[in-house]
């Protein structure tokens, strides 16, 4: 063994399991309940209501504001179309991106038709303009609310599974660059029942027929538009449209409590999310970005 792994398996990792706890501790003690499925969810077994996710205008106003972040406490996801002739970030962050795209493709041999998904690490502090600004409008009172890398989701795939985010308490920005999406989100009470399993990234579910018994958001995520989720609470699934390939940027935002319990447990006991932890750490440092090949249907 290298001195430097035995450093980073000796000192770093110990570090980071206290950490992990740590902040699994805080997720714990500012656990915020689920709210109760409404109303419009209710339905037989065999009929569960799937309610449309709100659409909105960019915001405003003040009020405007006040509206999505009210949705936010509640686990409500919602919809922001801006107008195509006004892309949300700046147009050179989007070409940046595609150069890297085809950059990365011929040095790893996968050709445009191939099943791939790569996911991009951006710096901590990278700038998207507009988007930024809506962030901190949404979340006024965090200076610095990501709680990861910005992330770019690039490829040539159909769906990556349902799934919860394995992630600290979160709110996921997800900005559609390029292509589009039809999105479903469990409601966050209905997350919380549907029985599910930890690897890796991810809560899934241990039976995935069982998804449509529960009640859901969902709505199509068109170019230029933005959707606005609780992503370490709710399962969802994305699946990608027909037409031009999805290019989506996502960023998590700090929301300590809105988190599934089983996320909880993981972070405070589990030695494996540790390894998964380094080895994202890892990656971010050395190669920035991940390559996926397998998916979970």
């Amino acid at each position: 063994m290298s001195m430097s792994c035995f450093n980073l398996d000796m000192l770093f990792k110990p570090a980071l399991r206290l950490g992990l706890a740590l902040k699994g501790v805080q997720d714990y003690v500012c656990y915020q309940p689920a709210v109760p499925d409404k109303k419009e969810h209710i339905g037989s077994k065999s009929d569960i209501p799937s309610v449309a996710m709100p659409m909105f205008a960019p915001p405003s106003t003040e009020a405007d504001l006040q509206k999505m972040r009210q949705l936010i406490a509640d686990d409500v996801p919602f919809l922001i179309q801006w107008p195509e002739d006004h892309p949300v970030i700046p147009a050179e962050k989007s070409q940046a991106v595609e150069a890297y795209l085809h950059k990365t493709l011929a040095e790893d041999g996968y050709k445009d038709d191939d099943e791939f998904l790569i996911v991009k690490f951006e710096k901590w502090h990278e700038n998207y303009g507009e988007l930024d600004k809506f962030v901190q409008g949404i979340l006024p009172r965090l200076r610095h609310p990501r709680l990861n890398w910005p992330l770019w989701f690039l490829g040539n795939y159909s769906t990556s599974g349902p799934h919860v985010d394995a992630m600290f308490g979160s709110v996921n920005v997800y900005y559609m660059a390029h292509g589009s999406k039809y999105v479903k989100i469990l409601t966050r009470a209905a997350t919380e029942r549907l029985p599910v399993h930890y690897k890796d990234d991810y809560l899934f579910p241990l039976d995935s027929s069982e998804i449509p018994k529960y009640p859901s958001y969902e709505g199509v995520l068109k170019e230029n538009s933005v959707l606005v989720f609780s992503n370490s609470a709710c399962l969802h699934i994305f699946e990608n449209l027909p037409g031009p390939k999805p290019r989506a940027l996502s960023l998590r935002l700090k929301y300590t409590g809105k988190v599934h319990p089983l996320i909880i447990e993981t972070a405070m006991c589990s030695w494996d999310y540790v390894e998964h932890v380094t080895k994202l750490i890892r990656n971010a440092a050395t190669k920035g970005k991940l390559l996926r090949t397998n998916f979970v249907k």
